[in-house]
């Protein structure tokens, strides 16, 4: 894929990973989660490491919210993880 901003939507919490352009470096990629209802949007994580391909920050997307849910929740995001949708979320100009 292409898309330098991917989402994913579980439940009321999106999965972003974003590509990064690091000065001496490359391309790196990152992720941060959010709680999204309809009247507000809440950041509620962000990974602090870069990551050099997308899915490993995908992957590192989803472990940290399986990580802050309840357990129930989390073994059953691990167990939908195939299944998340990524999409294109926002392209800067």
């Amino acid at each position: 894929m292409g898309w330098d901003f991917q989402k994913a939507r579980w439940g009321y919490y999106e999965l972003l990973v974003r590509k990064l352009r690091v000065h001496n470096v490359g391309e790196k990629w990152v992720y941060s989660l959010s709680w999204n209802t309809e009247t507000a949007i809440t950041t509620v994580g962000r990974g602090s490491e870069q990551y050099d391909d997308v899915y490993d920050a995908r992957e590192a997307a989803v472990l940290h919210l399986a990580n802050i849910l309840p357990k129930p929740q989390s073994q059953r995001l691990l167990s939908e993880q195939a299944e998340l949708v990524w999409e294109p979320w926002f392209q800067p100009r």
